[in-house]
């Protein structure tokens, strides 16, 4: 399939934000009601860095069936998509705990503590986002897919939608966990959603 074919199907893109926002709602709403009862077991090994790859792992499982589920007839195999994102989202969220930690420590004193929030968040985002990113552009080229802007709108999108997330967050009054991942997952869901269609990636 080529990356033609994919942009005369207008009508995907509804569904396909629609999984995504879902996908990752649930995945992050998912991970909020199971991490009480696993962070006693998963909190201390290599310095919590299970915790945060679990994390990852179950918001790339919910939001990769939900995106295989809209592509499976063009793109690929539900349980390949599903697997990669699972990767991916581990990854991703490791590698971006990893840098977070001393980016912090270098920037905090030069600019501040708000500004440097929004720094973290910005980088963390897009970590995650090329990690994702990296894993579509690799399937999809395996299957003849020109996907290479696949990389950069996952980037943005998740550059984009995990701070804009955070900060919808901070408007809205104390919430029950599940329901904070639920809000949170749908913002950062619909964002990386609507980048592949702005930037006229179908």
């Amino acid at each position: 399939m080529s990356s033609a074919t994919v942009s005369h199907r207008p009508a995907m893109w509804p569904w396909w934000i629609s999984a995504n926002a879902v996908g990752y709602a649930l995945g992050v709403a998912l991970w909020q009601s199971t991490y009480p009862a696993l962070r006693p077991a998963l909190g201390i090994p290599f310095g919590g860095f299970v915790l945060v790859a679990g994390f990852g792992a179950t918001v790339g499982l919910c939001a990769g069936l939900a995106q295989a589920v809209i592509l499976r007839r063009d793109v690929i195999q539900v349980g390949l998509w599903a697997l990669t994102t699972l990767m991916a989202c581990a990854i991703g969220f490791v590698v971006a705990a990893i840098v977070s930690a001393p980016l912090n420590d270098a920037l905090e004193p030069r600019v501040g503590l708000p500004l440097t929030d929004a720094v973290l968040l910005l980088v963390f985002g897009a970590l995650i986002g090329a990690s994702i990113g990296g894993s579509r552009w690799l399937v999809l080229r395996a299957r003849g897919v020109v996907a290479s802007r696949w990389l950069l709108g996952s980037v943005v999108g998740l550059m984009i939608g995990y701070p804009l997330a955070i900060g919808v967050l901070e408007l809205l009054p104390e919430l029950d966990q599940p329901v904070v991942g639920l809000a949170f997952g749908l913002g950062a869901g619909a964002s990386t959603g609507i980048r592949p269609v702005v930037c006229g990636f179908w």
